[in-house]
C-alpha cells in the first residue's frame, strides 16, 4: 500500500497531456543538471515515453502556488516494462529511471511513496526484477536493490594506431548518422538474443543519441561505422563524437557488436582513426574484450570503475527459473531472503541442472543461506561472487553452502554493458 506524504498528491502524468509531460521532462532534466529542452528535443522525449509505454509519475505538492501558472512536480519518476537478457531468452524486468526528488522537498518520504508505488504496479504487471542505473550509491538499497554490475570507463591510446592481435573478418564502413539511426534498432536486436546481461532500450533511444542535448538539433560532430559480415549483414556498428582537430579526442556514444568477429573489426578502425589520439569510452564493461585484444593492452587504461546496473528481485521463482546457468552445474540449495517489502520474502528450494533452475517456496525448509533482498539482488547476474559478500557480512551461513551458491549463479557469459535507461 502506498503511502503519499500529508500535502502531497502523486499521480500518474498521462502522455497525452502536453503540458503535463513537458513540465515533468523539465523538473527531471534540471535535477540531473542537462540542458534545458529545446528543438526537436521536447517532442522526442515526449515520443520516448509514449512509445515505450513508460509510467510517469508525479508528485506534486499541495500547499506550493505555482508560479506562472505552470504546476511542476516536486518528485518524478519513470517505469518502463522492458526486458533482459540473462542467457535463457528475455526476462521481463522493469526499467526505473528519472527518479528525482526536488532538494526543498526532500526527507518527506516522497521517493519513497513514488517508489512503493511503482513496484506495486510493477509487480502487478509481470516484472521478475526491477532494475535501475544510481546517480548516488546510498540511496536504493533500502528498497531492496542491489548493485549487480559494473562498468569501466577507459581511455584508449591510438597515437601511431593501436594494433590488434587479431583484426577479426568482414567489411567496415562508414556511414551517416542518420543512416545508422535507421537501423541500429535492428542490430541492437540481434545483440539482445544472445548477449548476457543486455537491457532492452526504450523507443527513440537512437534518435535521442544524434540529437544534441544543448540546442535540440542534429549533432554536428558525430560519425559511425558499420560492420558487415560475410553475407553483407549489419552485425554491429559504433558511433562517436569528435573533439576537433584541435582536440585529437573521440567520444564512443554507442558501441554494439553482435559477434566477435564484428568487435574486432570495429575497433581495428577506431583504433587508427587520423587527427585523433585518444578514445575516450565512459560505458565499457568491467571485464572489457579490448584491452586483451591490443596488441599493447596499456593503451586501454581504466580512468574510473563505477556500479552499474542495481537489480531488486520482485518474483524470485520467475527470476531464478528465468535466467540461465552453467550447464555443468549441478546443485541443490536452499535460501531465505528478509524483504520488509515482501516482493522476495520467503525460504526457496533452489536445483540447478543443465543449465536451468527449479524453484520452490518452502516455509517450512531449513535455508542453507541466508540474506537480504539487496543481497540476492547484487549476486542475481551472477557478476558479483557470494563467497565476497559472505565475508561482507551480507550473506549468512557455512563456507561450503556460501560457495556451492557462488557456483550456481556466476554468470554463464561475460556480462554486456550496452544499454542505459
Amino acid at each position: 500500500m502506498t503511502n503519499t506524504p500529508t500535502n502531497y498528491e502523486l499521480h500518474y502524468v498521462d502522455h497525452n497531456d502536453v503540458a503535463a509531460t513537458t513540465s515533468w521532462l523539465a523538473a527531471t532534466r534540471r535535477a540531473f543538471l542537462d540542458h534545458e529542452l529545446r528543438g526537436k528535443l521536447p517532442e522526442l522525449y515526449r515520443a520516448q515515453l509514449r512509445e515505450s509505454g513508460t509510467q510517469i509519475l508525479g508528485m506534486y505538492a499541495n500547499h506550493v502556488q505555482p508560479i506562472a501558472g505552470v504546476r511542476e512536480p516536486v518528485g518524478t519518476f519513470g517505469n518502463t516494462m522492458g526486458s533482459v537478457n540473462l542467457g535463457s531468452g528475455m526476462l521481463p524486468a522493469s526499467l526505473i529511471t528519472s527518479a528525482t526528488v526536488h532538494p526543498i522537498h526532500r526527507r518527506r518520504g516522497v521517493l519513497r511513496s513514488m517508489m512503493t508505488r511503482a513496484l506495486e504496479d510493477a509487480s502487478k504487471t509481470g516484472a521478475a526484477v526491477a532494475l535501475l542505473t544510481a546517480t548516488e550509491a546510498t540511496i536504493y538499497g533500502r528498497f531492496g536493490f542491489g548493485a549487480a554490475t559494473t562498468r569501466s570507463e577507459l581511455e584508449i591510446d591510438i597515437r601511431g594506431g593501436a594494433d590488434l592481435r587479431t583484426t577479426g573478418s568482414g567489411t567496415v564502413q562508414e556511414v551517416s548518422p542518420s543512416w545508422l539511426n535507421a537501423h541500429a534498432p535492428a542490430v541492437f536486436e540481434r545483440l539482445s538474443q544472445r548477449g548476457y546481461g543486455t537491457v532492452s532500450r526504450l523507443a527513440r533511444y537512437n534518435d535521442l543519441l544524434v540529437t544534441d542535448s544543448a540546442t535540440g538539433e542534429l549533432a554536428t560532430k558525430l560519425r559511425a561505422f558499420v560492420h558487415l559480415d560475410e553475407s553483407g549483414e549489419s552485425d554491429g556498428f559504433a558511433l562517436f563524437e569528435v573533439g576537433g582537430f584541435d582536440n585529437r579526442r573521440a567520444d564512443i556514444l554507442d558501441f554494439v557488436a553482435v559477434t566477435p568477429e564484428s568487435y574486432l573489426s570495429l575497433w581495428n578502425v577506431l583504433g587508427h582513426l587520423d587527427l585523433i589520439e585518444t578514445l575516450h569510452w565512459k560505458f565499457a564493461a568491467a571485464d572489457e574484450l579490448l584491452p586483451y585484444a591490443l596488441a599493447d593492452s596499456r593503451r586501454a587504461k581504466t580512468v574510473h570503475i563505477q556500479d552499474e546496473l542495481w537489480v531488486r528481485p520482485l518474483n524470485v521463482i520467475a527470476a531464478l527459473e528465468g535466467r540461465g546457468y552453467r550447464r555443468e552445474i549441478r546443485e541443490s540449495i536452499t535460501v531465505r531472503i528478509h524483504d520488509p517489502l515482501e516482493y522476495a520474502a520467503g525460504t526457496f528450494a533452489i536445483s540447478v541442472q543443465d543449465g536451468a533452475a527449479r524453484v520452490e517456496a518452502d516455509a517450512s525448509a531449513t535455508a542453507d543461506l541466508t540474506m537480504d533482498a539487496a543481497t540476492f539482488g547484487a549476486l542475481f547476474f551472477g557478476a558479483v561472487d557470494a563467497q565476497q559478500l559472505a565475508l561482507a557480512g551480507r550473506v549468512e551461513g557455512e563456507p561450503d553452502a556460501v560457495d556451492r551458491f557462488s557456483s550456481m549463479l556466476a554468470a554463464p557469459a561475460p556480462i554486456a554493458i550496452s544499454s542505459h535507461f
